[in-house]
């Protein structure tokens, strides 16, 4: 075993004495006592904070997936000419039978999910990366231009509906979905 010189081992032992005898000292307890009030009070902002921006159930519907689900999604996205059924499952009330909404991605493979997209995107910017070099550069830009893309598409689509007259409540989410699975085709 290599030991530390001693010098070393001086130093380390100062800085353990040192952090003891703050942790036990008024001024260390009452820094402790701050620093996680100032903590929790950091995290509930940000957690009544969060929902504003960000609607949390309306996502993890998104990434409601199965390992079934994804092999079975790719293989509609790779091969869409063995699928037979395009329509979406619905989602309906116990009581009055009325349609509450879709059905998640686990249960329906026409259902757009954002587990698919965002892993292939990530895969996408990570095989241009070893294929171009692995620089901050690369990866950053190479990031940022298919963010863009996909956020042009997504556009390009809302305001083509809003030219042609389109009525519809598409999500948001869901044509995110649909542009993103374009990077499926570009991993394999």
């Amino acid at each position: 075993m290599n030991q530390p010189p001693p010098q070393q081992q001086q130093q380390q032992q100062f800085g353990m004495d040192f952090i003891n005898e703050f942790q036990g000292s008024a001024a260390g307890q009452l820094g402790m006592q701050f620093g996680s009030r100032a903590f929790q009070h950091a995290q509930e902002n940000i957690n009544q904070n969060l929902n504003r921006w960000v609607n949390i159930s309306q996502l993890k519907y998104y990434f409601n997936v199965s390992n079934t689900y994804v092999l079975n999604k790719i293989c509609v996205l790779l091969f869409p000419f063995r699928h037979q059924s395009w329509s979406r499952l619905v989602r309906r009330s116990e009581q009055s039978g009325q349609m509450e909404g879709y059905k998640p991605p686990r249960e329906d493979l026409n259902a757009p999910d954002l587990y698919i997209p965002v892993m292939s995107f990530v895969t996408y910017i990570l095989l241009v990366g070893i294929q171009l070099g692995f620089t901050p550069d690369v990866l950053g830009l190479t990031g940022t231009t298919a963010f863009f893309i996909v956020c042009f598409e997504v556009l390009f689509v809302r305001f083509g509906c809003y030219l042609l007259n389109v009525t519809t409540d598409v999500p948001i989410l869901d044509l995110v979905a649909c542009s993103g699975y374009k990077f499926i085709g570009s991993v394999d």
